[in-house]
């Protein structure tokens, strides 16, 4: 869902107002991630209900509107991960699957041990970087793909890698790693990965960012969902 508010502009007017981040003041309104949603409640005057405001006018670029709003709040969470994140590596998944493939519970607390493991790792803290203009040539039989059926939220996770970001493109990554909000080395360790993945499209290749702040890593999550269902609505 997408969350809405009624904003008043200069002249006092209430315009309604996608709030992609879900943080502006007032009363909000919500409607489903998906563009003939937006535009179903528009033609149903649903805003107007909502805000039990019959006089709220609706922009005409509201579905535009709200494609921008929710890939400016991937941007920017992304931006926060990056910040947060205690470090930054080439995936090399396969290692880490096989790995994985290699534990076996062997005692009660071991089991116990694993199951807390799990739990602490519901919000993934490591996202692997992948250009959204780069999927669709990946040369890795693991890797999801990106056609999955509409009514469907599409899966973004990566088999021992954690979180995978595929909702923005080479360069919308590479100005994120061009601002202040991230460590010089560190930005230059992920544009070297991302360069890398660039030529070889493999997996192992692609930088993740790893221990990302747990809230986050959840709103980023959440962020890249409904960004990926409004655009495939």
């Amino acid at each position: 869902m997408v969350r809405y508010v009624s904003a008043v502009d200069d002249e006092g007017v209430a315009w309604v107002t996608p709030d992609a981040g879900g943080r502006l003041r007032g009363r909000g309104t919500y409607v489903s991630a998906n563009p003939r949603a937006v535009e179903e409640a528009i033609k149903r005057k649903r805003f107007e209900l909502g805000f039990k405001n019959r006089d709220v006018r609706v922009p005409k670029t509201l579905v535009e509107m709200t494609r921008r709003g929710l890939r400016r709040e991937v941007v920017a969470l992304v931006e926060r991960a990056g910040a947060s994140a205690s470090e930054a590596r080439a995936s090399d998944s396969s290692e880490t699957t096989r790995a994985v493939e290699r534990e076996t519970v062997t005692t009660v607390e071991e089991e116990i041990e694993q199951l807390l493991r799990a739990q602490k790792r519901i919000v993934a803290d490591d996202w692997v970087l992948i250009p959204s203009d780069l999927v669709d040539e990946m040369d890795d039989e693991r890797l999801e793909k990106v056609s999955v059926h509409r009514e469907r939220a599409p899966s973004d996770v990566s088999p021992g890698v954690g979180y995978r970001l595929d909702a923005l493109s080479m360069d919308e990554l590479v100005s994120i790693l061009d601002g202040d909000s991230l460590d010089k080395t560190f930005a230059t360790n992920v544009r070297a990965c991302l360069e890398r993945f660039r030529l070889s499209k493999k997996l192992s290749d692609a930088p993740v960012l790893v221990g990302v702040d747990e809230d986050v890593s959840l709103r980023l999550r959440i962020a890249q969902i409904k960004l990926k269902l409004f655009e495939r609505g």
